[in-house]
């Protein structure tokens, strides 16, 4: 994937396919922001730990000492992986079927007295279409050189809204409104890649001091 290809597919991510997988929680800001936090992180480990076992297995099969797995990586599979990722690391219906596990078991554990409906969402074809252009992204972030960061934190981040910097989710806000960041630029070198903007969705006025108290509460 080039550069410019990972822009657009991250602009068709932040634009439609959000809005379809993730419309029923647009209102409710400290949810929406829990569930794009559990459905990046389940996705992102998932890879990173196909990636580990994939070095370990056959570093193993060759009988390396565990001291020479970074230099198989290094100098052996990161050009296969980088060359053969839609294939080493396949969307494969095992692949999405386990990262769909991990969301709801991410999910449960985040809203324990929470009677939250989610069997459904998880595997809807609007989340599964998301995550499959997500799975695209994140691989091309894990296997990048120099590495591409996304860090989404576990609690939200409340700002003012400034189009020379952030793109919205649900509209076309004027500078100064009220935001919080659901998805974060992704970072090379301490620059936003490719002038990624971080999404945002804006806050009503009146439910700005209430998303405070509830993204403190619902944890």
């Amino acid at each position: 994937m080039l550069p410019s290809e990972f822009k657009q597919l991250w602009e068709e991510l932040t634009a439609e396919l959000f809005i379809d997988a993730f419309d029923d929680f647009l209102e409710d800001y400290s949810i929406l922001h829990i569930l794009v936090s559990i459905v990046f992180h389940s996705l992102n480990s998932l890879l990173h730990k196909t990636r580990i076992s994939l070095i370990q297995t056959i570093g193993k099969m060759l009988n390396l000492p565990e001291e020479a797995y970074d230099q198989l990586e290094n100098h052996c599979l990161a050009p296969i992986f980088q060359e053969y990722s839609l294939e080493v690391f396949s969307f494969s219906e095992t692949f999405y079927n386990e990262v769909c596990k991990h969301i709801k078991e991410d999910i449960i554990n985040s809203y324990k007295d929470n009677n939250l409906s989610i069997e459904q969402w998880i595997h809807s074809d609007h989340l599964k279409s998301f995550l499959k252009a997500l799975h695209k992204l994140c691989l091309y972030m894990m296997l990048s050189e120099p590495k591409i960061e996304l860090i989404i934190n576990t609690e939200s981040t409340h700002t003012e809204f400034k189009k020379s910097l952030h793109h919205c989710l649900d509209g076309f806000p004027k500078d100064g409104a009220m935001c919080t960041i659901i998805i974060p630029s992704p970072i090379r070198e301490g620059k936003a890649y490719q002038g990624i903007k971080s999404s945002v969705v804006i806050i009503k006025e009146q439910c700005y001091t209430k998303l405070s108290e509830k993204s403190n509460s619902i944890r």
